[in-house]
């Protein structure tokens, strides 16, 4: 996390890193040790209103953007889960609505509806929880473009419904942009990583001093034996939406697709420095301090952890598997590419199905975990390989 990886900046985002980095060392100036917790940092780094890298680029999704995720790629992840979600419907008397958390550029709302519609099955509601005023833009244009019949059929959200819901909830590529706290091993205790200055730059400090909430988080990691000088992250924010979102869960699923590991995986001895990156113009690097609010900056999923918390939360456990396995179970080999130009459509297919399912591309990285509340599911998607006994 040192000061030294740079990228060259617009003057527009120029402006605005450093009108959000001066507003961060405000907010340190203003505590009692000059320092903020890192989630602190990440928070506003990512979702500041007006000047967050979520809340203000323009920059983010897509092929010349700065990551792409699988909607961006095509359609065929849309049509395994269009199916997965169409059987669920199909085996339970439960409202045909959708909500989807952070729906990014709006294809994967898109697509599934189109392809809801190709398939005569009805949505009476298409919901998107969004903050950001930048995506809630782009996504209300990906519709209009795509789906412009569906106009009544989507609402935006800032907030989970109060009254609850019953339907089909869906969060891709949502849990690994929330605010992680970063810790060390050090001295047999786990220390709490602090951003501060140090002079012109901004730099992490790691400290004994931690919060409650902190101590109790990473009390339950001092089994692992971790090694000295052992970094890595823990999932408050996560821990706290998943609590909200199974009290809004009324009677339904719960599709979380993501890139992340198990407790086991996540905490081994190899992956000592932790799995935070940065993202920019589809390069990967390591220094969150840098490019603030023109980056994108996560951390895997402690799958886990998720399910622990589901589980206290009296949310059930249908299944947890690869994403490369979830969509060969949902049919993504059988899927009908019927096209005036068929040899152009099949490459097209054959370059989603190579990044969606190879373990060295989407395929095994990511992961989908299914939870639910007064119903069982189906067991399509997790029939061939549920991994659910390694969590």
């Amino acid at each position: 996390m040192s000061p030294n990886t740079t990228f060259e900046l617009s003057e527009q985002e120029s402006q605005r890193s450093l009108a959000l980095k001066e507003r961060i060392i405000s907010e340190i100036n203003s505590t009692k040790f000059q320092e903020i917790p890192f989630s602190q940092f990440m928070n506003m780094a990512l979702y500041e209103p007006g000047l967050g890298y979520y809340m203000a680029s323009e920059n983010i999704l897509g092929p010349r953007a700065d990551f792409v995720t699988a909607p961006e790629l095509g359609d065929v992840f849309a049509k395994c889960l269009a199916k997965k979600i169409d059987s669920i419907f199909q085996a339970y008397a439960i409202p045909r609505k959708i909500f989807e958390f952070g729906a990014g550029s709006g294809l994967l709302a898109a697509q599934l509806l189109k392809e809801f519609q190709a398939m005569e099955a009805e949505i009476s509601e298409y919901s998107i929880l969004e903050l950001s005023p930048v995506l809630t833009a782009m996504q209300s244009r990906t519709l209009v473009e795509n789906v412009p019949w569906a106009k009544e059929t989507v609402r935006w959200h800032q907030e989970l419904p109060q009254d609850g819901f019953d339907g089909i909830m869906i969060a891709n590529e949502v849990v690994d942009a929330m605010p992680v706290e970063i810790f060390k091993f050090r001295d047999g205790a786990a220390w709490q990583a602090y951003v501060k200055l140090y002079g012109d730059y901004l730099g992490v400090a790691f400290r004994p001093r931690t919060t409650e909430q902190f101590d109790l988080g990473t009390r339950k990691l001092k089994s692992l034996n971790l090694a000295e000088q052992y970094v890595s992250e823990i999932h408050f924010m996560a821990d706290a939406w998943l609590k909200t979102v199974a009290e809004c869960l009324g009677r339904g699923s719960l599709l979380i697709i993501d890139y992340g590991f198990t407790q086991s995986e996540y905490y081994h001895e190899d992956r000592s420095v932790g799995t935070l990156v940065c993202h920019r113009h589809q390069q990967l690097h390591y220094d969150p301090l840098t490019n603030i609010g023109c980056q994108d900056i996560t951390a895997h999923v402690d799958f886990s952890a998720m399910v622990n918390t589901a589980q206290e939360e009296g949310l059930q456990l249908n299944g947890f598997t690869t994403l490369g396995a979830f969509l060969i179970d949902c049919g993504i080999l059988e899927l009908d590419l019927t096209s005036d130009d068929k040899e152009s459509e099949h490459q097209k297919f054959k370059d989603q199905l190579h990044l969606l399912t190879a373990p060295s591309e989407m395929g095994e990285l990511f992961k989908v975990l299914e939870l639910t509340r007064n119903i069982d599911s189906t067991a399509m998607g997790f029939r061939e390989f549920d991994h659910s006994h390694r969590l």
